[in-house]
């Protein structure tokens, strides 16, 4: 697959990190991906949307002490959102 001209020119810097998704949060990648194709735009690959992802993540104020769930973290992530 031929590289988007949104990703390639920063290859060199980035690291391998495995990553384990149910099914369900994959389809909504690949779905999220085909979307922004289908908008006349590129398919977005699900690497491109979990880099923004963690990207946009660095720019909320989350407080992660005493987490102890993927759910109270979701909740923590949902709450420094509204506060933008």
């Amino acid at each position: 697959m031929a590289d988007t001209p949104i990703d390639s020119e920063l290859k060199s810097e980035y690291i391998r990190v495995n990553l384990t998704l149910p099914d369900e949060l994959d389809r909504v990648l690949q779905e999220f991906g085909n979307d922004a194709r289908a908008a006349g735009g590129y398919k977005l690959p699900k690497t491109m949307i979990m880099r923004a992802l963690v990207r946009l993540l660095m720019t909320l104020d989350v407080d992660p002490s005493g987490v102890k769930t993927e759910e109270e973290l979701l909740e923590r992530i949902m709450q420094a959102t509204k506060k933008r």
